[in-house]
């Protein structure tokens, strides 16, 4: 990164202040960018990106060497101010957990194309019927056993398993409590990858 102060960015200085101020560097406006923490030096990256109030925002992996507490602080920064500036922000990421927190619709690529296109609403809908669920049969009796089997998917010695779209009728028909019942949650990930061996081959 090139030794540059970090208030010098903008000869405008109403500006530099304020964008100063909403990405938390007021306090080491006078220090050079290499003398900064990594999770600062992103910050300058982005007060840059910011300071002529654009448009579109393309991030390409911004949070690569933040800290937990860094990326938290940036994310928190970085969603107000798109929501009070009306802005669009592209990000371009490999971290799940950070896109399926901050993004609002989600795009896949594969070997160069355009391979899946999805609002995360819908994601996860299609996330949360992929989970399924799970009963431990020593927790049941031989009864409940026997009625619930049929709502099953799987069935291992120690388990049962059912459906996101069976789960009710295991609960009202077997009777059985919601407390004893286990969430295998699905995720990004999985969907990710889904997509991707669902992709036609060439």
């Amino acid at each position: 990164m090139a030794r540059y102060g970090v208030k010098c960015f903008s000869t405008n200085s109403k500006s530099v202040e304020s964008v100063l101020d909403s990405v938390n560097l007021r306090t080491v406006r006078n220090k050079y960018c290499d003398s900064l923490s990594g999770g600062q030096q992103r910050r300058v990256q982005f007060a840059t990106a910011i300071i002529n109030n654009p448009k579109v925002l393309i991030l390409d992996e911004p949070t690569v060497g933040m800290d937990v507490v860094s990326k938290k602080a940036f994310w928190e920064t970085l969603n107000t101010f798109s929501f009070s500036k009306d802005l669009t922000i592209i990000l371009i990421s490999h971290d799940m957990e950070e896109v399926a927190e901050f993004c609002n619709r989600v795009l896949i690529l594969s070997k160069g194309l355009l391979v899946s296109d999805s609002k995360m609403t819908d994601i996860q809908d299609r996330i949360e019927k992929n989970s399924s669920y799970s009963i431990d049969k020593s927790q049941i009796t031989q009864e409940q056993l026997e009625v619930v089997t049929k709502f099953s998917f799987e069935e291992t010695d120690s388990e049962i398993k059912f459906t996101y779209q069976m789960i009710d009728e295991v609960v009202s028909v077997g009777k059985i409590p919601i407390s004893i019942i286990k969430k295998n949650q699905s995720n990004l990930r999985q969907y990710f990858m889904e997509v991707l061996e669902n992709e036609p081959s060439e």
